[in-house]
């Protein structure tokens, strides 16, 4: 089982894990445990590295996982559409306007509304400044918005879903699948060896070792996650 360690950490990019809050709870692989991967991966000149690699892991996966569960994505995603529609329709409306007083007088600053002519020094760089303070978070918002919609539409037609959301039926178990993905990832950094979802093969190992870990549960047969993993591999960053 995994046992706690320090709230301290350092980021680890390699494998696109990103700690980012400090008040997570923190766990440490078990030595035992730990030896027998840096063993398959033939990697104890990187024990240490390793060690950090899986921690951040961990650490990611229990924080932060809920958010890209199957309801949680679908979620996001449908509130994604509607403030970028919601916004966009904001934006129309207000050009709209713009042919009127109203359009003048919500894009002036309130300080600025007076009756003088000209109430500043220069009231067309204030209004556009108050403009763009005004407007721009709200396009900033719209374009996340629809750069999110994009991307999940690409990771679609790559068969992202299918292997790691799931498109259809009762969703994976998430906690295989990430030891399947972070197993792969660690073959990858940190050994030349094959991958292969070969019963006896060093990832099948390392993920049933790592799944172990995370779980205290060592006889679970994760040949399924690990063949949906090297289907669609994920993106990892060489070493």
């Amino acid at each position: 089982m995994l046992q706690k360690k320090p709230s301290d950490f350092n980021d680890y990019h390699r494998l696109q894990i990103a700690p980012c809050d400090m008040d997570a709870t923190w766990m440490a692989i078990d030595r035992r445990i730990l030896d027998e991967i840096v063993r398959q991966l033939g990697a104890e000149a990187k024990r240490a590295e390793l060690e950090r690699a899986i921690d951040d892991s961990f650490w990611f996966h229990r924080s932060l996982d809920r958010m890209f569960a199957r309801a949680s994505m679908t979620a996001m995603i449908e509130d994604a559409r509607q403030i970028a529609d919601l916004i966009a329709r904001l934006e129309n409306k207000l050009a709209d306007s713009s042919r009127t007083l109203l359009y003048d007088y919500l894009l002036t600053p309130p300080w600025a509304r007076t009756d003088s002519a000209f109430p500043a020094d220069d009231p067309l760089a204030e209004r556009r400044a108050y403009e763009k303070a005004l407007l721009g978070p709200l396009w900033q918002m719209r374009l996340d918005c629809e750069r999110l919609l994009a991307q999940r539409s690409e990771e679609k037609a790559r068969n992202w879903d299918e292997a790691f959301v799931g498109r259809s039926g009762p969703e994976f178990d998430r906690d295989q699948r990430r030891c399947a993905t972070l197993g792969y990832a660690l073959m990858k950094v940190f050994s030349d060896r094959e991958i292969s979802s070969y019963d006896e093969g060093p990832y099948f190992r390392i993920t049933s070792l790592l799944y172990e870990a995370m779980t205290g549960h060592d006889d679970v047969d994760l040949r399924q996650h690990c063949e949906a993993v090297i289907k669609a591999p994920p993106p990892i960053e060489p070493a």
